[in-house]
């Protein structure tokens, strides 16, 4: 499954964190994508 740090709206912060610009906010990179409040995840390319 993928995770928030497979997605093209994630920056990476550290190891465990980054920024979704989509959401605005910090995301965990493990968090699963199923659980995207605004189910907008895109894989990067």
């Amino acid at each position: 499954m993928p995770t928030c740090k497979d997605c093209t709206f994630y920056t990476p912060v550290n190891e465990t964190t980054g920024n979704c610009s989509n959401l605005g906010s910090e995301v965990l990179a493990d968090k699963d994508a199923g659980m995207c409040p605004r189910r907008t995840f895109q894989p990067r390319t």
